[in-house]
């Protein structure tokens, strides 16, 4: 075997050790990138069922968002405010996952089914006269994007009454 004849042999096998590096590092980067999304999703998860916590542990609050729903006209000034604190942290939470969904850590699945949600929040009367003030220290990006849902008219979400909606009897 002449010099010429290793160089080329040796030039195929580092181009088959190059493309074997390469398909090495996608598999590991795909696999680095599901586990990204999977934590991202868990913490949304976390996240969330901290939120539900809050009314879990505080029946006052639990009240106070029921009553939001069926009548909110009747909270006096101290439950709108504790209401709308309550409402604002579950908005900051869901810019929050928008921006993870942008970014492509959480799936379009996940995000689309949570957005529903705030949609709904925001069609309360209370809700939606303080979103309409621009109150809520949210991105404009994300502001942007809540304005054109709630614009669409194939969004039926309604927020509701949490106890109502779990009694077996209604």
């Amino acid at each position: 075997m002449t010099i010429q004849e290793l160089g080329s042999l040796g030039e195929f096998v580092a181009a088959g050790a190059t493309i074997a590096t390469l398909i090495y590092l996608a598999i590991q980067i795909r696999q680095n990138s599901d586990s990204v999304r999977m934590a991202a999703e868990m913490d949304v998860s976390k996240l969330s069922a901290g939120w539900a916590a809050l009314a879990v542990n505080n029946p006052e609050l639990a009240r106070i968002w029921d009553k939001a729903a069926d009548e909110p006209t009747a909270l006096t000034d101290d439950e709108i405010r504790q209401f709308l604190w309550f409402a604002m942290e579950l908005l900051l939470l869901y810019e929050a996952q928008y921006h993870l969904y942008l970014k492509g850590h959480i799936t379009e699945e996940s995000w689309h089914a949570k957005a529903g949600l705030f949609v709904g929040l925001i069609k309360n009367p209370i809700v939606k006269k303080w979103w309409t003030a621009g109150l809520a220290p949210l991105s404009p990006e994300f502001r942007k994007y809540v304005n054109e849902r709630l614009e669409r008219e194939d969004l039926d979400w309604e927020y509701a009454n949490v106890a109502k909606a779990g009694r077996l009897d209604a």
